[in-house]
């Protein structure tokens, strides 16, 4: 049984949904793909098979799978995005991080319409490889945002799981086995919070501000680039987020204090973003109001967020920097006063 690869999709789906055809998992399957002794231990391949560069294993893949000859290398971020290190792909729970609680597999970030979008077409579900930076928690196609996990279970270490259904390839939790597809509310949103955002202006000036500022991320990731102080732009965006991101000894990141009407978090329990963890940043809802954060701060539109503590019940009040400061821990401040020192004003 045959398999093509899609544009845009990633060396880790076309994988997937190869091994799924053939009723295996992927490691099986690629095990089944190089039957000599050396490529038998699974240590042989790659952890990561979109951060994957050219060489052998590349090369066999190319041979036992790409009939059409599309070069899989285009569905690896080297050959899709020259420059782009391993370090943007997005992790679960922040995989081999030292301080995290988690060391599951790499994961995805998806956007449900496009996966309905894909079952409407009649053709195999498959995930994007752009939805793998970690500077993208929106979908360009849609506007709307990514999600990262099940919003049935809300299980946060769940596979994206492969299904064939003996005509097409599905895309389910493998958790609960819930369709993604079926998934089309906002990810951490209440269904009433949902349709209050749906028409509501602000959000859309707010979310379409963190969608150009995510594309400016990505044109910088590449080296065609041709977008100019992209270095200084990227290294000045990842330093703020860094620090907004970061929690201080009360376990409170500095994104924490800000509200805001366009970026709310579902208050669930079991939810991404109560994971108690030194960075925030392996949660895309607050990955997704620090990146908001920033463009309304780079735009001059920082009424679209009010301060927890000083004015907590009002929105659409430009917040001070002295009351930042105020409710900011020492060690928040001096990294604070260190990126300001560390670039130009131009940016404020």
């Amino acid at each position: 049984m045959s398999v093509t690869p899609y544009a845009m999709e990633s060396l880790t789906s076309f994988v997937s949904r190869a091994a799924a055809m053939h009723s295996t998992d992927p490691r099986s399957y690629l095990r089944r793909l190089f039957p000599s002794d050396s490529y038998q231990d699974i240590a042989r391949f790659p952890e990561d098979l979109d951060a994957l560069d050219q060489g052998a294993i590349l090369a066999g893949l190319n041979n036992a799978l790409d009939s059409a000859k599309r070069r899989l290398e285009l569905l690896t971020f080297p050959g899709a995005k020259p420059g782009v290190h391993t370090k943007w792909l997005r992790r679960a729970g922040g995989i081999h991080l030292g301080f995290d609680q988690f060391s599951t597999t790499p994961s995805f970030a998806w956007c449900p319409r496009c996966v309905l979008r894909d079952q409407l077409d009649g053709h195999d579900q498959f995930m994007r490889l752009s939805w793998r930076l970690i500077t993208q928690t929106f979908c360009l196609v849609h506007r709307r945002p990514l999600t990262t996990h099940c919003l049935a279970c809300y299980d946060c270490e769940a596979e994206t799981a492969f299904v064939f259904d003996g005509a097409n390839v599905v895309l389910a939790c493998s958790a609960c086995g819930s369709l993604y597809s079926t998934q089309l509310g906002l990810p951490d949103m209440f269904a009433s919070t949902t349709l209050r955002l749906h028409n509501n202006r602000r959000v859309q000036i707010a979310w379409n501000g963190a969608i150009q500022l995510e594309m400016a991320l990505e044109r910088s990731l590449s080296e065609r680039s041709e977008t100019k102080n992209k270095s200084e732009f990227l290294d000045f965006v990842m330093a703020f987020a860094n620090v907004l991101l970061k929690s201080g000894q009360g376990g409170r990141a500095p994104i924490d204090l800000f509200s805001s009407v366009a970026f709310p978090s579902r208050p669930n329990p079991h939810n991404i973003t109560s994971m108690d963890r030194p960075y925030r940043a392996s949660s895309i809802a607050v990955t997704r109001k620090t990146h908001g954060f920033i463009a309304t701060i780079l735009k001059r539109r920082v009424n679209l967020f009010s301060i927890k503590g000083v004015h907590e019940k009002r929105w659409g009040r430009e917040p001070s920097m002295q009351e930042l400061r105020s409710e900011l821990e020492p060690d928040q401040n001096d990294e604070l006063d260190q990126l300001l020192l560390r670039f130009p004003a131009k940016w404020f």
